[in-house]
């Protein structure tokens, strides 16, 4: 759940942003040893238009 959480608050940063990640998947996401996670692969983003 931790996980997840963190997963869920990144992506509501990112639309708060007007970001979309494109390929948002497991093998995106990176984890520390600590559980931290950060969304990678910001190749397959883009800005929405207002």
């Amino acid at each position: 759940m931790y996980i997840a959480h963190q997963v869920a608050d990144a992506m509501a940063y990112l639309e708060v942003k007007r970001l979309h990640h494109l390929d948002l998947a497991g093998r995106n996401i990176l984890v520390d040893n600590n559980l931290l996670c950060k969304i990678s692969q910001f190749g397959h983003s883009v800005q929405k238009k207002v």
